[in-house]
Order: C-alpha cells, then sequence, then structure tokens
C-alpha cells in the first residue's frame, strides 16, 4: 500500500524517513508537531495525517504532504496501512 500510494518515495522504503519523517520505530512514541505540541503517534495521529496532513504537523523541515481523502484511500487501506506502521515498531 505505501509503495503504490507514493508513500515510501517521502517516508523511506523501509520507513526510515526522508523528505518526509520517519515511520520505524514510531508507534506509540510521542511527535513534536510544528506548534511545539506532542501527540502520541497512533492510530487516531496516523489518520489524521493522512486525511489532514496539515492538522497536526511534526516538527521539521518536510515536504508537505497531499490529503488522501476517502476517494483516494479508502477506509480499509488506511487500516492496512496503520496496521503496516504498527508493524514497524515502537513503544507498543
Amino acid at each position: 500500500m505505501a509503495s503504490q500510494l507514493g508513500c515510501a518515495a517521502c517516508h523511506g522504503t523501509d520507513g526510515d524517513g526522508g523528505v518526509g519523517p520517519k515511520w520505524a520505530g514510531m508507534w506509540g512514541r510521542e511527535v513534536e508537531l510544528s506548534d511545539d505540541q506532542y501527540v502520541t503517534f497512533d492510530e487516531q495521529y496516523v489518520t489524521r495525517s493522512v486525511r489532514e496532513p496539515d492538522a497536526e504537523r511534526q516538527a521539521g523541515d518536510w515536504v508537505r504532504m497531499p490529503a488522501f481523502g476517502p476517494e483516494l484511500l479508502d477506509d480499509h487501506d488506511l487500516t492496512a496501512l496503520i496496521a503496516y506502521l504498527r508493524e514497524l515498531g515502537g513503544d507498543s
């Protein structure tokens, strides 16, 4: 899924990051946002990040991510993407 949608081009083929934030090892960790707030890298955060990327943008100089609404990424595929990110590891 991540490769088909082009996610890996920015987030890395193994989720190790690049022009976008890394995914590997992030599940359950605190993420600093561009507004100096912190959120947990979890299902809610990933869903918001995919659907409305600017709502909770990670701190750092990242290329702006496009929004992936249901017409581009349906809920079933979003759930599969979340499962993949969970498999990449982290605290929980």
